[in-house]
Protein backbone atom coordinates (compact mmCIF):
# COMPACT_ATOMS: atom_id res chain seq x y z
CA UNK A 1 0.00 0.00 0.00
CA UNK A 2 2.83 2.29 0.52
CA UNK A 3 3.94 2.14 -3.30
CA UNK A 4 0.16 2.64 -4.40
CA UNK A 5 0.28 5.49 -1.94
CA UNK A 6 3.48 7.18 -2.71
CA UNK A 7 2.78 6.36 -6.51
CA UNK A 8 -0.42 8.29 -6.38
CA UNK A 9 1.30 11.39 -4.93
CA UNK A 10 3.79 11.48 -6.99
CA UNK A 11 1.72 11.44 -10.26
CA UNK A 12 -0.53 14.02 -8.36
CA UNK A 13 1.94 16.56 -7.65
CA UNK A 14 3.40 15.80 -11.37
CA UNK A 15 0.40 17.48 -12.98
CA UNK A 16 -1.06 19.59 -9.96
CA UNK A 17 1.98 22.03 -9.82
CA UNK A 18 2.19 22.93 -13.98
CA UNK A 19 -1.61 22.88 -13.98
CA UNK A 20 -1.95 25.18 -11.16
CA UNK A 21 0.66 27.37 -12.93
CA UNK A 22 -1.33 27.33 -16.38
CA UNK A 23 -4.38 27.04 -15.53
CA UNK A 24 -4.94 29.64 -12.52
CA UNK A 25 -8.70 29.88 -11.88
CA UNK A 26 -9.87 26.96 -14.16
CA UNK A 27 -10.70 25.17 -11.11
CA UNK A 28 -12.79 22.49 -13.12
CA UNK A 29 -9.78 21.59 -15.25
CA UNK A 30 -7.35 21.56 -12.84
CA UNK A 31 -9.06 18.96 -10.53
CA UNK A 32 -9.93 16.61 -13.68
CA UNK A 33 -6.07 16.47 -14.58
CA UNK A 34 -5.48 15.93 -11.18
CA UNK A 35 -8.10 13.40 -11.07
CA UNK A 36 -6.44 11.79 -14.04
CA UNK A 37 -2.99 11.87 -12.77
CA UNK A 38 -4.45 10.39 -9.84
CA UNK A 39 -5.89 7.77 -11.15
CA UNK A 40 -3.23 6.55 -13.40
CA UNK A 41 -0.82 6.90 -10.20
CA UNK A 42 -3.35 3.91 -9.01
CA UNK A 43 -2.96 1.83 -12.25
CA UNK A 44 0.93 2.22 -11.63
CA UNK A 45 1.29 1.91 -8.33
CA UNK A 46 -0.72 -1.65 -8.21
CA UNK A 47 1.26 -2.89 -10.77
CA UNK A 48 4.51 -1.86 -8.57
CA UNK A 49 2.62 -3.55 -6.01
CA UNK A 50 1.22 -6.88 -7.68
CA UNK A 51 1.02 -9.55 -5.20
CA UNK A 52 -0.34 -7.72 -2.41
CA UNK A 53 -3.29 -7.14 -4.23
CA UNK A 54 -6.01 -10.42 -4.93
CA UNK A 55 -6.97 -9.34 -7.94
CA UNK A 56 -4.68 -6.49 -9.53
CA UNK A 57 -6.70 -6.73 -13.13
CA UNK A 58 -9.34 -5.71 -11.69
CA UNK A 59 -8.50 -2.79 -9.33
CA UNK A 60 -6.23 -1.30 -12.36
CA UNK A 61 -9.47 -1.82 -14.66
CA UNK A 62 -11.54 0.08 -12.15
CA UNK A 63 -8.79 2.74 -12.34
CA UNK A 64 -8.23 2.63 -15.73
CA UNK A 65 -12.25 2.92 -16.70
CA UNK A 66 -11.80 6.36 -14.04
CA UNK A 67 -9.52 7.94 -15.59
CA UNK A 68 -10.67 7.29 -19.11
CA UNK A 69 -14.27 8.77 -17.92
CA UNK A 70 -12.74 11.46 -16.35
CA UNK A 71 -11.11 12.46 -19.12
CA UNK A 72 -13.42 12.34 -21.94
CA UNK A 73 -15.36 14.28 -19.48
CA UNK A 74 -12.57 16.86 -19.47
CA UNK A 75 -12.79 17.10 -23.20
CA UNK A 76 -16.42 17.57 -23.72
CA UNK A 77 -18.89 16.88 -20.82
CA UNK A 78 -20.98 14.43 -22.74
CA UNK A 79 -21.68 11.27 -22.22
CA UNK A 80 -20.47 9.66 -25.43
CA UNK A 81 -16.66 10.88 -24.38
CA UNK A 82 -17.11 10.03 -21.00
CA UNK A 83 -18.47 5.92 -22.00
CA UNK A 84 -15.91 5.77 -25.29
CA UNK A 85 -13.40 7.52 -22.64
CA UNK A 86 -14.32 5.36 -19.66
CA UNK A 87 -14.03 1.58 -22.32
CA UNK A 88 -10.79 3.31 -23.66
CA UNK A 89 -9.66 3.84 -20.23
CA UNK A 90 -10.90 0.34 -18.91
CA UNK A 91 -8.63 -1.96 -21.85
CA UNK A 92 -5.89 0.32 -21.05
CA UNK A 93 -6.14 -0.33 -16.93
CA UNK A 94 -6.73 -4.23 -17.66
CA UNK A 95 -3.67 -4.16 -20.02
CA UNK A 96 -1.53 -2.39 -17.56
CA UNK A 97 0.33 -5.61 -16.80
CA UNK A 98 2.20 -5.14 -20.29
CA UNK A 99 2.71 -1.99 -21.32
CA UNK A 100 2.97 0.38 -17.86
CA UNK A 101 6.95 -0.97 -17.27
CA UNK A 102 7.88 0.24 -20.83
CA UNK A 103 6.21 3.54 -20.07
CA UNK A 104 8.72 6.52 -19.24
CA UNK A 105 8.83 8.32 -16.20
CA UNK A 106 10.47 11.70 -15.42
Amino acid sequence: MKAVFISVLFCTLLVAIPSLLFNFGDWVRIALQTGVAAFLGLLIGIEIERETYRYPHLWQGIAGLMAGALFGFSLTPSLVFVVCGGLFGGVLGVTAHWWVKFAPLP
